[in-house]
């Protein structure tokens, strides 16, 4: 189930310190950065693992056209693909919206190349990800958000807007989705693939995110 982009700016408009409160638990899961990690998570499309692990050095620009590489976490594990020259990855362009998002956000500029984690880089990475899962899964709760949406479904609302637009062979390329109709999937062709993406959008103009 994609998010409507009413529902991100819903999502989005209650992530403050005082609705993070969860008396229940005696917690509150506020963090100034996580609008900035869902957001990332439904510009890129990636899933939670790949958001957690993404690096200033992962964005790079190709021939004037910005774009992200990052390890296919969840299919490199599944097929134990180890060494750098068989790891499976995901290219994709870096659209407006997640420019926007790196360069205001993230201080992009600042640390452009480097191999500093994007999302707070001070904590461990198992930190970070139950962070974000609590966090979403809370104000989402607090936005009034159809329960059965999880982080997951940024990923979801990403690929169905790529879908409408190029089709499902050319989605499942460049995302690295595997499936019988695409199995040899080369850096360089992914390139190509990414680079024609450049000028997609989410929400389009009918967001403020």
């Amino acid at each position: 189930m994609a998010y409507a982009s009413e529902e991100f700016e819903a999502l989005l408009s209650v992530v403050t310190h005082e609705n993070g409160s969860d008396r229940k638990k005696k917690c509150n899961y506020y963090r100034q950065w996580l609008p900035t990690a869902f957001k990332i998570g439904t510009f890129t499309g990636l899933r939670l693992d790949e958001v957690v692990h993404l690096k200033f050095k992962d964005i790079f620009n190709d021939d004037g056209v910005w774009l992200l590489k990052v390890d296919n976490i969840k299919v490199n594990t599944l097929l134990g693909l180890k060494s750098d020259r068989r790891k499976r990855s995901v290219v994709i362009a870096v659209i407006d919206e997640l420019w926007e998002v790196l360069t205001n956000e993230c201080n992009f500029h600042k640390y452009q190349g480097t191999d500093r984690y994007i999302l707070s880089p001070e904590l461990g990475r198992k930190t970070v990800h139950s962070i974000v899962s609590k966090g979403f899964t809370h104000y989402k709760r607090v936005a009034k958000i159809n329960g059965k949406k999880s982080f997951k479904e940024l990923r979801t609302t990403f690929a169905t807007k790529l879908i409408a637009k190029y089709g499902e062979k050319y989605t499942s390329f460049v995302t690295d989705h595997t499936g019988k109709d695409v199995v040899d999937k080369h850096y360089t062709d992914k390139k190509v693939k990414a680079k024609t993406m450049k000028d997609f959008s989410v929400f389009g103009n009918s967001t403020s995110v």
